[in-house]
């Protein structure tokens, strides 16, 4: 519905509340004119406040900038698709790392075999680890979506690092010279020993994820 004028209602109601006021003087009844005047000044009020500013601090976008922001979170996508597929090998080496070591303490392999199964989980996560390494943050994207991502890498960085270091540990401490005048309870110690002592924080990066869909959901198309 498109907006009334009010100029012509605030005209009216003014000559309503003169010929009202010109009624209760002629009356000389002065409830009936504090009546008359409270109610005529109650509808003239509310038509002489300035209309409401539209507080919504978003800008539209123009074409240009929607053009810019659609190709900005193509890359974020592409680079975000490609980081998890890495976290999900991380992840991966993660749980078979974990599969030795319950092996070993479970008695159900041979440490002889739990070494070359773990010297080969410590080869594939340097391998991983060095890959982490050289995430970088794409420069094509916004100030505010990159300080996003850098914290993400850094994150993951100190994750991976803390996740080879235990690795690389307990495939030392499985080694056939180290171990082999050890007996099965001693290296499980020892296998427990490094994870408590190196204890791994959870990889917490989705703050970071729901700041940069915040960022794309701010921006009015």
């Amino acid at each position: 519905m498109p907006d009334l004028n009010p100029f012509p209602i605030q005209l009216a109601l003014f000559i309503l509340l003169f010929a009202s006021l010109e009624i209760a003087l002629i009356i000389k009844d002065k409830h009936k004119l504090a009546v008359i005047l409270a109610c005529s000044f109650t509808l003239v009020f509310p038509l002489m406040l300035p209309k409401p500013i539209d507080t919504d601090s978003t800008v539209r976008l123009t074409i240009a900038e929607q053009e810019e922001l659609v190709k900005e979170h193509e890359i974020f996508s592409e680079w975000y698709t490609d980081y998890n597929k890495t976290i999900d090998r991380l992840d991966s080496l993660w749980q078979k790392y974990h599969r030795i070591t319950r092996l070993v303490q479970d008695d159900e392999i041979q440490i002889i075999n739990a070494s070359i199964r773990m010297d080969q989980i410590n080869e594939d996560s340097q391998a991983i680890n060095e890959e982490i390494e050289k995430l970088k943050v794409p420069e094509q994207l916004s100030p505010e979506i990159r300080m996003q991502i850098q914290q993400i890498i850094t994150k993951t960085q100190e994750y991976s690092n803390l996740q080879h270091l235990i690795v690389e540990k307990s495939a030392h401490a499985l080694d056939s010279q180290t171990s082999k005048n050890k007996n099965r309870e001693l290296i499980v110690r020892e296998l427990q020993s490094i994870l408590i002592l190196n204890n791994q924080p959870n990889l917490d990066v989705l703050p970071h994820i729901a700041n940069i869909k915040d960022y794309f959901s701010s921006k009015k198309i």
